[in-house]
Order: C-alpha cells, then structure tokens, then sequence
C-alpha cells in the first residue's frame, strides 16, 4: 500500500471515529434515486466503504460487488481505484462516490484508466464528487510539524467544465449531470424535495455534489 492510501485510510478512519457513520451511508439511497435509470446488470462501487450502496443495489434485484481499501463487510473486497482485483470488462455500472477528490493526480488518471478497463462497452460510470470547493477553507495545520493538510483529505476539486474534459479526456460520454445538495438532502426530513431550494443557499454548511453519469462507447 502507497503512502497516499495510508493517509487515506487513516482520513476514513478519523471521520468514522467523529461522526460514528460513514457519509456515504447517508446518501446511497439518494444517489441511487437519481441514477437508476442508467443501471444495469452487474455493478461495481469503488471507495465501497461500508457496503450501504452495495446493498441498497443488491435489494433492487443487481449483483454487485464492492472494493475499498477496508474490508468492513462480506461485500467488499480490499482493492483501490488504481488497481481493481478485477477481470476486464466484467460490469456493466461502476459507481464511484466522492471518491476522486481524494485522489492525487496520477492516481486520478490510472484510477480512469481502470475503470474503463473493467466497464464493459455501452456500460455507464456514475460519479459524485464536490461542487466547486474551495479547498483552502478546510486546511488545517499538524500541531507538531505544521505540516497543512485538508481536513477530510481532499487533494482535488471540481467544476462541471473540468470533470466533463476529465471524463472526455478518457474516453468517456457525459450523459447526465446535475448539481445537487446531497448532504442537505439526506439529513433533513423530506430534504429530497427541497434540492431546487438547496442548490440556491450560498452557505458554507450547505455543500453541494456534482452528480454524473458517463458512458462507454459501444
């Protein structure tokens, strides 16, 4: 395991240890919601996590595995973005959720270049990632070394310009993007009819996640 996965995982480990849940687990179903339409056959969630939005595609009728750099559930198995203990062309969806912004990158791009690898022709990519962060409001400093880091382990951030070339860049079709406050959504009761009001709100507290779906050529 790279250094870069070490303080990965140790950046996993700490948001676990303050908040007693894994973000993810609070907007799998939401994300889902929103993409179903593109899904399809067998499915793969990179940056797994728990295994919430594993399950919640597993009880939609779906195979689905998922690969994390923890293994926290008979669903997962240990692998990263730049190399997926996969065959090629073996899914037909492959879900990668606020993962890339924590991403340096080289692995950015190996990372792309493995997913194409294991996705099949006409299979689709769905990503979420933050909206425009300004990665300096969450810097903070080593009390012992000084030594500033993002907080949450952020090493990238994106607006829709830059992730549609990313994408394109590597081959792949944009074939849904929308802006949408998937925190604000899942925390809030009925939050899920309130995104329009969401996506409005110039709050520091109320993030925004691009949520997008790429195609394979065929």
């Amino acid at each position: 395991m790279t250094r870069q996965e070490d303080y990965q995982k140790a950046i996993y480990d700490g948001h676990i240890r303050r908040h007693g849940v894994f973000k993810g687990d609070q907007t799998a179903s939401i994300v889902l919601r929103i993409v179903r339409p593109y899904l399809a056959g067998r499915c793969l969630d990179i940056g797994a996590g728990s295994g919430a939005l594993v399950r919640a595609v597993q009880a939609k009728g779906y195979d689905a595995t998922g690969i994390d750099l923890y293994c926290t559930s008979k669903e997962i198995i240990q692998g990263s973005i730049t190399d997926i203990p996969l065959g090629p062309a073996a899914f037909n969806t492959v879900f990668c959720c606020d993962v890339i912004e924590h991403l340096s990158g080289d692995q950015l791009k190996n990372g792309l270049k493995e997913v194409g690898r294991v996705m099949k022709a006409g299979g689709h990519f769905v990503v979420t990632t933050p909206f425009e962060e300004d990665l300096r409001l969450n810097m903070v400093s080593c009390p012992e070394c000084g030594h500033e880091f993002h907080r949450y382990g952020h090493l990238q951030s994106f607006n829709i310009h830059r992730i549609t070339s990313l994408l394109t860049d590597h081959g792949l079709r944009v074939v849904f993007l929308k802006v949408y406050a998937l925190g604000a959504m899942a925390k809030l009761p009925l939050g899920r009819y309130f995104n329009w009001l969401f996506r409005r709100l110039q709050f520091e507290f109320v993030g925004k996640s691009i949520v997008l779906v790429a195609q394979k050529p065929g």
